[in-house]
């Protein structure tokens, strides 16, 4: 609905040329189809990673392993699922924020929720749940109280935390702009 109402617009065609600026053209894959590729398969897992705080990432993973033990088939589907838009957007993609990938993060959270579920240790369980209370409470604290120390790729600390696309300088220049 909204691409169609886009087309309405006479400068769609602007939307398309600045999509070039994040996506790889058809001819621009076929020209240098590795051009982006060995930087976006190294940063991807590490955004997802990131993104999701680590805690519960690392026990998707190692979820991803139980699983497999059990049902290889459905480890393989899942995979799947997660590998193939991993490769996809390594292949096609420009410029790439951890928030574009945010929802793969999403995929790992059924092996994780697996792993969580056949833990039969009372201990081990509680060990568990601790890492994770304490994971969300540090995450929860530096973005309350201290946001310059938050453990966040690059490339959002920029837009988030240290960039002009954050915010920081607005007032500076408000009050330059007022003195002249």
């Amino acid at each position: 609905l909204i691409y169609n109402v886009q087309r309405l617009s006479p400068y769609l065609h602007l939307v398309e040329m600045k999509n070039t600026t994040f996506v790889l053209t058809l001819s621009e894959l076929i020209q240098t189809p590795f051009a982006y590729f060995p930087h976006n398969i190294i940063n991807i897992p590490y955004y997802i990673i990131a993104e999701m705080g680590y805690v519960v990432a690392i026990l998707g993973i190692l979820g991803m392993f139980a699983l497999y033990k059990k049902d290889r088939t459905l480890t393989l589907y899942l995979l799947l699922w997660f590998v193939i838009p991993i490769i996809a957007l390594s292949f096609l993609a420009k410029v790439l924020f951890p928030r574009y990938v945010l929802s793969l993060g999403g995929l790992l959270l059924i092996p994780a929720a697996y792993l969580v579920s056949q833990i039969k240790s009372t201990r081990v369980l509680a060990g568990v749940a601790g890492a994770i209370l304490l994971s969300v409470a540090f995450f929860n604290y530096t973005i309350w109280f201290k946001p310059s120390a938050l453990p966040m790729p690059a490339i959002d600390r920029g837009q988030y935390l240290e960039g002009w696309p954050a915010g920081f300088g607005a007032k500076e220049i408000v009050d330059f702009a007022r003195e002249k």
